[in-house]
C-alpha cells in the first residue's frame, strides 16, 4: 500500500476480498455459521472439512476456524480482513444471529456467492457505545406494512460505515416506533443502491481520508424516510405482524436488546484474533531485524546484535510473551464458544463468555498498539520507513481500541460481570445480596493468597498464579464495599457512584482478563512457552509492584527479586525468540519487510540482513 493512493488503496482491497471470498473455505464457513441444512450441495467438503462432526450450528469448531482464517487474511492485509468482515461475515453474521430461518434461507445463498455485498449500521454520528439511545427510526406503517426509516437528526446519521461505496443492503439498527412509541433497537435490512445508483431517499457521504485502514471505504449513511417492507426486520426475537401487533418470547425490552447485542460476540473476538495477527508481525520482522543488526560491542571486538543488549530484551521479550499468551486465549475462548453452542446452549445469554469476550478483545487490541509502537522504536529509523510495514500497521490498529466497542466502556462489562448483581439501576436490596455473595466467593482466596509468599518462591508459577488471583479478588472486594457506602450509606444515586468508581471497575476488570490471559499449554520446566509463560506473569506483577507493595503482598526485597527474574527471564527468551517467530511461519510475502530479509527489487537501498551469511534467520523451529 505504501505506494498506492486512497482510490488504489480501496480498489486493492475490495478485489482481494471478492477474490478470498470465492475461495471454497470462506463460502463453507459462512454456511457452518447458519447450520448443516445451508451447506450447499454444489460446494466439495471432501477437500478440507471431510472429518467435521456438524451440529445444529455447523462444524463443531466453526467459531474458531472463522476466526483462523480472519487472522491469515489479516497476515495479508488489515484492510482487505475488516473489508472482508464487513461485506460478508458482519452483515451475514447478523442475519445468520438474528433473523429467522426464512431470513436465513433467502439471504445467506446470494450473500455467499457475491451476487450483493452488505454493510454494518450502528454507530451514529451522536452515539457510539450508547447504542440503545440511537436516533434512527423505523416506524411501521400498518396500511402499506412496510418500515419507514428515518434519520430524524444529524446525529442520527450512521458513521464510519464499512463498504459504503460498495454495498447494495445494510443491516441497520434504528429505535422501532409502533404506535408511536420506541420498542428500543432493532435490526433491518435496508436496500442501498443496484446498479442504477442510491435508492430514493438515501444519502451516502465518503469519510475521506483516515489515519489507516485506508483500504476501506467508510461513509456517512442516513435515510430520508426510506420504506421497506415489513419481513426486513431480523426477526428471531421479535417480530412485527401485519397488524402491527409485535411478537416476542422476552417480554422485557431491556433483556431482549442485550440478548440481540450478545449474538454478534463473534465479531469482538474476531478483533483480538486480528490484533494478535498484526502483533506476530510486527513482533516477526523487530525480532528478526535484532538478531541481525550489531552496533558497536566490547573493545577491540565485533560489534554484537542489539538484541544482545539488555535494553533490547526488557522491551521485545515480554511483549512476545504477552503475544503468545494471547493466541492461546484467543483459542481457549473461541472454544468455550463452540463447545456452549455445541452444547445446546444460547450464547447470547451467557454473560460470563460475553464478558471474557469483552475483557480479551480490549486487552489485546491495547496490546497491540504498545506493540507496534515498541516494534518501530526497535527497528530505528528503518521502521519508520514504509516499505517495512510496521509504519503502516501502527495506524491501521490504532482503531482497534474503539471498533466493535470503546475499550473502556467494555470493561465495564466486565465488572459488571464480576460484581454479578449489578444492573443500571441497582437497588439497595440486590447490593446487599451481591455482598454476601462476593464474601462468600473471596474470603478464602484472600485468606490463602496472602500467605503465599512466605509458602512458595517469589519466582514460582503458584506464586505468580496466587499473586494474581489475590490481586483480582482484593479490586473486587474493595469495589463492592466502596459501592456500597456510596449507595447504601451516603445516599448517593447509583450511576453517580458506579461513575466514581470507574477507575476501581476497569483496574479490576484488567486484573480480571491478566489472570484469565495466564495459560500455558507447556508447563515442563525446560519447555521455551513455560518460560513465556513465566515471564508474562512476572512482568504482570512488576508492572503492577507499587499496588502489591501498599497491600503489603509483597515488600521491597520480594520486588526486587521480581525484577531480576523478569531480566533474566528476558535474556533467557531473547536467546531462542528467533526460533518461536519463525514457527509462526507467516509467509515472506505477508511478512514484506527487507529489515526482515525479505528481498524487494526496488528497495535495494534499504537495510536488509544477508540472509547467505545468517542462515540463523530462518531458524527451524523446534516448537
Amino acid at each position: 500500500y505504501s505506494n498506492l493512493n486512497m482510490q488504489e488503496q480501496r480498489y486493492l482491497a475490495h478485489e482481494r476480498a471478492k477474490a478470498i471470498l470465492r475461495y471454497p473455505a470462506s463460502k463453507i464457513q459462512l454456511e457452518e455459521q447458519a447450520g448443516p441444512n445451508y451447506i450447499s450441495s454444489t460446494i466439495d467438503l471432501t477437500w478440507q472439512f471431510k472429518n467435521d462432526k456438524f451440529t445444529a450450528r455447523g462444524s463443531m469448531d466453526f467459531m474458531k476456524k472463522s476466526l483462523v482464517l480472519g487472522e491469515i487474511y489479516a497476515f495479508i492485509d488489515p484492510s482487505t480482513n475488516v473489508k472482508l468482515g464487513v461485506m460478508v461475515f458482519l452483515f451475514g453474521g447478523a442475519i445468520i444471529n438474528l433473523g429467522s430461518p426464512t431470513q436465513v434461507e433467502k439471504w445467506l445463498g446470494p450473500l455467499k456467492d457475491l451476487q450483493y455485498t452488505g454493510m454494518f449500521a450502528m454507530t451514529e454520528r451522536g452515539h457510539g457505545s450508547n447504542v440503545r439511545c440511537i436516533e434512527t427510526e423505523a416506524t411501521y406503517d400498518v396500511h402499506n406494512q412496510e418500515f419507514i426509516i428515518n434519520s430524524p437528526t444529524r446525529n442520527a446519521h450512521k458513521m464510519f460505515i464499512g463498504n459504503g461505496l460498495h454495498g447494495e443492503y445494510a443491516i441497520v439498527f434504528a429505535q422501532l416506533i409502533l404506535n408511536k412509541k420506541s420498542k428500543g433497537p432493532h435490526a433491518f435490512i435496508v436496500p442501498i443502491r443496484n446498479k442504477s445508483g442510491l435508492y430514493p431517499g438515501v444519502t451516502v457521504v465518503d469519510l475521506g481520508l483516515k489515519e489507516g485502514m485506508n483500504g476501506v471505504d467508510n461513509c456517512l449513511l442516513s435515510f430520508d424516510h426510506v420504506r421497506i417492507p415489513r419481513e426486513y426486520l431480523l426477526n428471531k426475537y421479535a417480530e412485527v405482524l401485519a397488524d402491527g401487533s409485535y411478537v416476542t418470547d422476552i417480554v422485557s425490552d431491556s433483556a431482549r436488546f442485550n440478548i440481540m447485542l450478545a449474538a454478534l460476540i463473534g465479531t469482538r473476538l474476531a478483533v483480538t484474533y486480528h490484533s494478535t495477527a498484526c502483533m506476530s508481525i510486527g513482533l516477526t520482522i523487530a525480532i528478526r531485524y535484532a538478531h541481525s543488526r550489531v552496533q558497536f560491542g566490547p573493545s577491540n571486538e565485533q560489534e554484537m546484535s542489539i538484541m544482545g543488549y539488555q535494553t533490547h530484551q526488557i522491551r521485545l521479550m515480554p511483549l512476545l510473551a504477552k503475544y503468545l499468551s494471547l493466541y492461546f486465549t484467543g483459542r481457549y475462548v473461541a472454544s468455550l464458544i463452540d463447545d456452549h453452542q455445541n452444547s445446546g446452549g444460547n450464547i447470547a445469554t451467557n454473560r460470563e463468555i460475553q464478558a471474557l469476550a469483552s475483557g480479551i478483545k480490549a486487552y489485546a487490541s491495547w496490546a497491540c498498539i504498545h506493540t507496534m509502537q515498541t516494534c518501530r522504536e526497535c527497528t530505528g529509523g528503518q521502521g519508520y520507513m514504509a516499505e517495512n510495514r510496521i509504519a503502516g500497521l501502527k495506524g491501521d490498529v490504532d482503531v482497534f481500541v474503539t471498533y466493535e466497542g470503546d475499550n473502556t466502556v467494555l470493561l465495564q462489562q466486565v465488572a459488571k460481570e464480576l460484581l454479578i448483581q449489578y444492573r443500571k439501576e441497582f437497588t439497595k436490596g440486590k447490593f446487599s445480596g451481591m455482598l454476601s455473595f462476593l464474601t462468600q466467593s473471596i474470603s478464602t482466596s484472600l485468606q490463602t493468597s496472602s500467605l503465599v509468599p512466605q509458602i512458595h518462591g517469589i519466582t514460582t508459577n503458584a506464586f505468580l498464579s496466587n499473586a494474581l488471583k489475590f490481586r483480582e479478588a482484593k479490586l473486587l472486594q474493595t469495589l463492592a464495599a466502596r459501592l456500597m457506602n456510596k449507595v447504601q450509606k451516603k445516599g448517593m444515586d447509583s450511576f453517580m457512584a458506579w461513575n466514581e468508581c470507574l477507575h476501581h471497575l476497569n483496574t479490576l476488570a484488567i486484573s480480571h482478563v491478566e489472570r484469565a490471559v495466564k495459560k500455558c499449554p507447556h508447563t515442563g520446566p525446560r519447555s521455551m512457552l513455560a518460560k513465556c509463560c513465566k515471564l508474562y506473569g512476572l512482568n504482570c506483577i512488576y508492572n503492577d509492584r507499587g499496588w502489591y507493595l501498599e497491600e503489603s503482598f509483597m515488600n521491597g526485597n520480594m520486588a526486587k527479586t521480581v525484577r531480576a527474574e523478569v531480566l533474566k527471564l528476558c535474556k533467557e527468551v531473547s536467546k531462542f525468540s528467533l526460533e518461536i517467530v519463525n514457527s509462526l511461519r507467516i509467509p515472506e510475502n505477508c511478512l514484506h519487510a527487507p529489515i526482515a530479509g525479505i528481498n524487494h527489487d526496488n528497495t535495494s537501498w534499504l537495510f536488509m540482513p544477508d540472509i547467505d551469511g545468517n542462515k540463523s534467520l530462518r531458524v527451524k523451529s523446534k516448537l
